[in-house]
This record gives structure tokens, sequence and C-alpha cells, in this order.
């Protein structure tokens, strides 16, 4: 009788552990959550700006890690707020633990979509693309610009060189630039244009915030 009492006992104890564990594991899957603070994924070789929401715990307490070759930084314009590099496109997942006895221990992990940046748009004035240009713009602008439209996210584009080309009396002039600014033979070219002529820049060669090398198509202008 005492041993049917006791395993009974031990069934009860079991249970009641199990019942526990389960509790606690549904607990600590809602200790919080990470919240991209720029879109709902991640962009590939940035730093992503993240907030760590917790229900109780204190956030000085957490360690945030992320899978792979990634990195997950301290932002020190809050106590919530992390930066978060990831190197490759794909999925990657951000743990948030605790350190004790000198071991991480895992509360709670959450996954993220990486995707790469989105290729920028090369800017002559205000131009982009295929478009029409006054004679004074033509003249007055002495720089490209390279930015990515419709985005949330600095990143600044490094322009290396571009070729800029002019149809004048039926030939083709070629001009070879390095950085961002016309040359003074572009200009000199530029000087010449009247309405109607047509000026192409492409082979625009830039480097992202990203790191990666981008050749971008340029645009096409014609002159009013």
């Amino acid at each position: 009788m005492k041993k049917i009492f006791s395993y009974s006992v031990v069934t009860v104890l079991l249970f009641c552990m199990l019942l526990f564990m389960g509790s606690y594991m549904a607990v600590v899957s809602l200790v919080g959550t990470i919240i991209p603070l720029k879109t709902n994924f991640l962009y590939v070789g940035v730093d992503n700006p993240i907030r760590l929401t917790t229900n109780e715990l204190n956030p000085k307490s957490l360690i945030l890690k992320s899978s792979g070759t990634s990195s997950v930084m301290k932002d020190t314009l809050g106590v919530d707020l992390y930066k978060v590099r990831i190197n490759e496109v794909g999925t990657t997942t951000i743990s948030v633990g605790i350190r004790s006895d000198k071991v991480f221990k895992t509360l709670f992990t959450q996954d993220f979509n990486v995707i790469a940046l989105p290729d920028p748009v090369v800017y002559f004035g205000a131009n982009k693309g295929d478009a029409i240009i006054a004679s004074e713009e033509l003249i007055s602008t002495s720089a490209l610009i390279c930015r990515i439209d419709n985005i949330d996210f600095e990143c600044l584009f490094d322009i290396q060189s571009f070729t800029l080309s002019v149809n004048r009396e039926g030939n083709w002039y070629d001009y070879e630039g390095q950085g961002k600014y016309l040359s003074a033979q572009m200009k000199e070219e530029l000087l010449r244009a009247v309405s109607g002529s047509r000026i192409f820049i492409h082979d625009v060669h830039v480097k992202g915030c990203d790191g990666q090398q981008r050749i971008l198509p340029g645009l096409s202008l014609k002159v009013r």
C-alpha cells in the first residue's frame, strides 16, 4: 500500500513538473520581442537599428547574439537599442539571453529575413533616368548624386568613376570622370550643348555603405 502511495505521489509530482516546465517555456517565449526600427526585415552589410522590448526583465541584464558571422552592437542612444550587422542574404537568428556562471543561457530567439540593399539611382541635379533638362541646370550642375529612393534607411554611396558621352554634330565624344564631380573637359562640352543635344551618363561605378561595388546604368539627358 505504501509503495502504491509512493508511486502515485511521484507520478503526481512528475506531472506537476511537466506542467510547470511547459508553462515556463510558454512564459519564456513571451519574455520579450525584437523590433526592427526601419523595416520588417534586415539589410545585409549595414547597421540595422533594432529595439529589444521586455515584459519584466531589465534590458541591462540581457545579452543579444546573432547567428553565423553576424554581430550585434549596443546603441548608445538607448538602453533598449541595438545595431545588428548581417554579412549575407538569407535568414538570421538573434538570441536574447543572460550570462550565468560564465555560460550564455538563451531566453528566446527570433528569426529575421535578410535582403540585399536595392541598387541606388543616379541623379544629375534633380534629373534621373530619361529626362529633359534645361540648359541652365545643365551647365550649373557640377556633380552626380547617388541615392536609394523610397527607403527609410540612410546609406551613402561613393561614386568612384563614370563616363559622360555627348553627341555633337553627329559624332560621339566620351569623357571619363573620377569621383562624383564633372571634369573641366566635361563642363566645356556641356557649354556647347544646344536645344535637342543628347548627353548620356553611364557606367557609373559606386561603392555602397554595405561595402558592395556596383555598376549603374546612369541616365540620359536631352536639352530643352
